[in-house]
């Protein structure tokens, strides 16, 4: 796994006055469409957590469509301005690095096809590229995997 974790990736890209919407992609010298692994030079879509919940429904409005339409589009997005300290994001991403680097046996015990599982890991081909996956419900209970013990 590469040595980095999304706080790390968006702070390499600043936004300038907060008014960004997207982070290039640009880890380990990767930012054109020739050198990217899947031929794609997209950017991060960025929702920023504040105009969710504003005051104003208009603008709260729009944030929730542009939030439909990334999860729609995307599948994923990083959220700015949410007051989640570095330190608990930091440690999560740790974390994670240490259940994807367990022995594959330890990771099977949450292999499973039911999407309808709390924790499920995985492994599949995308587009040609091998990857793993792990997913926990976090709601409306938090479930955790037993290992590693500092996951929780």
């Amino acid at each position: 796994m590469a040595n980095t974790n999304i706080a790390s990736v968006l702070t390499q890209f600043p936004f300038p006055n907060n008014k960004a919407t997207s982070v290039p992609i640009k880890e380990h010298g990767v930012d054109t469409i020739n050198d990217s692994i899947l031929g794609v030079n997209d950017a991060i879509p960025i929702i920023d957590y504040p105009l969710l919940t504003s005051d104003d429904r208009d603008q709260r409005s729009e944030a929730i469509k542009k939030l439909s339409k990334i999860c729609i589009e995307y599948g994923f997005f990083a959220v700015m301005n949410h007051a989640i300290p570095d330190s608990v994001i930091n440690g999560a991403m740790e974390a994670l690095v240490r259940f994807f680097d367990l022995a594959e046996e330890k990771k099977r015990k949450y292999e499973t096809s039911n999407s309808t599982d709390m924790i499920r890991w995985g492994r599949g081909d995308v587009h040609q590229v091998t990857r793993e996956f792990f997913k926990i419900a976090s709601h409306p209970h938090f479930h955790c995997p037993t290992d590693p013990d500092d996951l929780r």
